[in-house]
């Protein structure tokens, strides 16, 4: 198993409803330098459970809404939060992802 970090310097929050259901749907989006390196969603729009994948060497994350609470208090913590991927494959080909998580970059 192979485990990488993705740094990011900024990052915006979103927040939306979907028509016509009304459900609710938050976008996060990661930046390093301008270039977007992860995109998690979270959200009523989102099916159950959670889900990490690579595609084009983005990491896309999804979790229920429930979790956005935690993800936005530790990305305002400022603590040096980074994103940890895992993978069966240590060249990180596009596609699924064994794990992804927000992890503080000095707690490794």
């Amino acid at each position: 198993m192979a485990i990488k970090l993705i740094s990011f310097d900024r990052f915006t929050v979103q927040y939306g409803i979907t028509n016509p259901l009304g459900h609710d749907l938050v976008r996060v989006e990661f930046f390093e330098k301008k270039k977007l390196v992860a995109r998690m969603l979270m959200g009523s729009a989102i099916a159950p459970g959670a889900f990490a994948s690579l595609l084009q060497g983005t990491v896309h994350i999804y979790f229920p809404s429930q979790h956005f609470t935690n993800v936005l208090a530790l990305l305002k913590s400022g603590k040096g939060v980074a994103i940890q991927i895992e993978s069966e494959n240590e060249a990180f080909p596009d596609g699924p992802l064994v794990g992804a998580s927000l992890t503080l970059k000095h707690a490794l």
